[in-house]
């Protein structure tokens, strides 16, 4: 589930081949999930934060 969230971030970025991502990419993803909201408008925590990134990795 975790790396599918990822998989999505990258789909709206028009990358669809894993040998596309680049650590640059990452990086993006990791401040995207910094100051994402959720529906509620409160910031995602730090452990959530973590645990999406778990995948990538691996």
């Amino acid at each position: 589930m975790t790396l599918g969230k990822f998989i999505l971030w990258c789909d709206d970025r028009c990358v669809t081949r894993a040998a596309d991502v680049t650590r640059d990419m990452i990086e993006r993803y990791q401040r995207h999930l910094l100051y994402y909201r959720k529906r509620d408008g409160q910031p995602l925590g730090l452990s959530s934060q973590s645990h999406r990134l778990i995948g990538l990795r691996r």
